[in-house]
């Protein structure tokens, strides 16, 4: 309300109220948008990456998948992060974006060239070796709908380390799932990735509870979910 419909509250809320169904991606929203239309109901966008083998877990690596917003993505904060990881760790970030230059920059700034990696954006397959190749996902966004990325590297058994936002709030259940960071406390999130650096039983777990949360985005129970929606609507 207060930033894309700002300068077009009342058509947007017009909308909403004619609307058979609101669909949305997450508690969050659907308590919101509830407020506006009682017919708000919460469908995941599904997992349609080819999952091939999953992480082993081993190599000191660890993975984001990004546009490169600055703002959004919080990815001034990623280079104080990479700031403080281990020599022998690297952050390795898929993904491209208008503020690719400014991020450079800020990576030469910090002098983190050798621990924060930029590849581009990948294909389909290059991703998946992108996720096979690490052994933590994360993400330092402040805001988010619902990340299609983290769903991703849990079907590829990464654990998951996010800053708090609603749509890591989603994936993760609050913590049940990965580990949820206070929002954009850079100390916190480092002291957490450090246990997952330094612990394979640690990433073990997390792996496992990531993997059991993906099967919750699987094509064909979401595409079931869509089919009783317009059943219903039908009659």
């Amino acid at each position: 309300m207060d930033n894309y419909y700002r300068n077009m509250q009342s058509e947007f809320i017009a909308g909403l109220r004619g609307a058979d169904r609101v669909v949305v991606l997450t508690n969050h929203d659907v308590i919101r948008f509830s407020k506006i239309q009682s017919r708000t109901i919460k469908i995941y966008n599904p997992l349609t990456i080819k999952r091939g083998p999953i992480s082993s877990l081993t190599n000191q690596v660890i993975s984001m998948v990004s546009r490169i917003d600055i703002p959004q993505k919080g990815l001034d904060l990623l280079v104080k992060i990479a700031a403080n990881i281990p020599d022998n760790w690297e952050i390795r970030l898929a993904g491209s974006g208008p503020d690719e230059n400014k991020l450079i920059n800020l990576i030469s700034q910090m002098n983190v060239n050798n621990k924060l990696k930029l590849t581009g954006s990948l294909t389909d397959e290059q991703l998946a070796v992108h996720y096979q190749a690490s052994s933590i996902f994360m993400m330092t966004s402040r805001w988010e709908g619902l990340p299609l990325v983290i769903g991703e590297a849990m079907s590829f058994g990464l654990p998951v380390i996010s800053m708090n936002n609603t749509g890591a709030q989603e994936y993760l259940n609050g913590g049940e799932y990965g580990i949820l960071t206070r929002d954009h406390r850079v100390h916190d999130l480092n002291i957490k990735l450090n246990t997952l650096m330094y612990s394979s039983s640690i990433r073990k777990y997390w792996a496992n509870q990531a993997l059991q949360r993906s099967h919750d985005f699987s094509l064909s129970d979401i595409t079931n979910q869509w089919q009783h929606l317009f059943e219903e609507l039908s009659f």
